[in-house]
């Protein structure tokens, strides 16, 4: 994506940053088969709302609740499983998106609420 690519609303963005030149390309190319718009971040200064943010590396065991809790991410996913990729990132997203169905609609119902006032 170019820094003149726009995301509308109906648009799934994605927001990379990996260390190793691999696993980047390995998680890429599965987002971009899920229809994702694939932003690569040059610094760790990137961050994005509403976001799933997974954490890849060799010492983790993939989708602990507890590791991932204790690196504030949404999930961990052990590099041995990248072959995987594309599932373990729809699981993802689907866990985050279940686990914050309520907050989401809550906020989504406070501006509207807001906005019409």
């Amino acid at each position: 994506m170019s820094n003149f690519d726009f995301i509308s609303t109906a648009d799934k963005p994605a927001l990379l940053a990996f260390s190793t030149p691999e696993w980047l390309d390995t998680a890429r190319t599965a987002l971009a088969e899920l229809g994702y718009k694939v932003h690569t971040a040059a610094t760790h200064g990137d961050q994005r709302r509403h976001a799933a943010v997974l954490l890849f590396g060799d010492s983790f065991q993939t989708f602990t609740p507890m590791q991932a809790f204790q690196f504030s991410v949404h999930a961990v996913i052990n590099s041995s499983e990248l072959f995987l990729m594309k599932q373990l990132i729809e699981k993802a997203i689907a866990d985050n998106t279940l686990f914050l169905h309520s907050y989401r609609e809550a906020q989504a119902r406070l501006l509207t609420t807001e906005r019409d006032a």
